[in-house]
């Protein structure tokens, strides 16, 4: 009787915690809305004619197209690096080459990311592009804050 009472307790306390995990897809789901919501937000504060919606649209899915086969590498490569890193006898020229594999990848992605931005840019009137450069000020002052204050409640 006792051991069937305490594995019951064991079991409502590992459906308990099970439940206070957080969630992957989720959380992923979320991110992808709160990026929907910034580029609409940015959209509307731009003001921006339907041909440039288009435009923007067409160089989003063209950026798309041409990242995700170097991201999916790069996630790749991060996987191996892992496992380099954790055999048993570390392999240190592997570990190295696997580093400079994955610069590469990040260089590419970093080129691609600046080539669109001065597309969109391209495509905007001189007011808006005023609006579009602010904005990245905007976001990395809320990251900074943000980390500012996570840091300083650890510290607590």
């Amino acid at each position: 009787m006792k051991t069937r009472f305490a594995f019951l307790i064991l079991m409502v306390f590992a459906v308990i915690t099970a439940g206070a995990q957080p969630r992957g897809k989720k959380h992923n789901a979320m991110k992808g809305q709160r990026v929907k919501q910034h580029e609409r937000h940015m959209m509307m504060k731009l003001n921006l004619s339907d041909e440039q919606k288009e435009s923007m649209k067409a160089i989003r899915l063209e950026a798309y197209k041409e990242s995700k086969p170097l991201r999916d590498q790069l996630r790749e490569l991060k996987a191996k690096q892992q496992t380099l890193t954790t055999a048993e006898k570390a392999d240190m020229k592997s570990i190295d080459k696997n580093i400079d594999a994955m610069s590469k990848v990040q260089n590419k992605l970093a080129k691609l990311r600046a080539r669109n931005h001065q597309k969109i840019r391209s495509l905007l009137t001189e007011e808006q592009r005023i609006k579009f450069d602010e904005r990245k000020g905007h976001m990395a002052k809320r990251y900074i804050a943000k980390h500012k204050k996570m840091r300083g409640n650890k510290r607590s």
